[in-house]
């Protein structure tokens, strides 16, 4: 149900990124070259919000079941193992900048958040003794 929840709220707040990204940059960001280069990837994180949001409500889960041990394995191996070589790779060394990596990031969240939410739903921290 809390997925459910997180899931319906951070679309809600997603949206406006997704539809209408300079009401939301005009207030952080004055000039308008920067706005511009700011669009897509914040329409990028308005599309993904509702996953990301299963995602971290199933990290916060498996942490309230004492199975922190394999968050901590899991971030670490998506973040620093995946996303970031990944990043350097697609932004820098193929030339495909910015929205390259903001596109890198969203399925690395996505993945992330599939995993987290797959060792959910199997219950290998039922098992755990806290």
């Amino acid at each position: 149900m809390a997925a459910k929840v997180a899931a319906v709220v951070m679309t809600s707040l997603g949206l406006p990124m997704l539809l209408t990204p300079d009401l939301v940059t005009m207030h952080f960001l004055h000039d308008p070259a920067t706005r511009e280069l700011a669009r897509w990837p914040m329409r990028l994180v308005g599309m993904w919000m509702p996953i990301e949001a299963l995602g971290f409500t199933m990290m916060h889960a498996l942490y309230g079941a004492g199975d922190s041990r394999r968050v901590m394995k899991i971030s670490i191996l998506f973040q620093w193992g995946l996303f970031l070589p990944a990043a350097y790779v697609i932004g820098p060394v193929l030339g495909y900048g910015l929205l390259g990596i903001w596109l890198m990031q969203g399925g690395y969240r996505i993945l992330q958040s599939m995993t987290f939410m797959r060792y959910w739903r199997f219950g290998g921290w039922r098992e755990l003794v806290v």
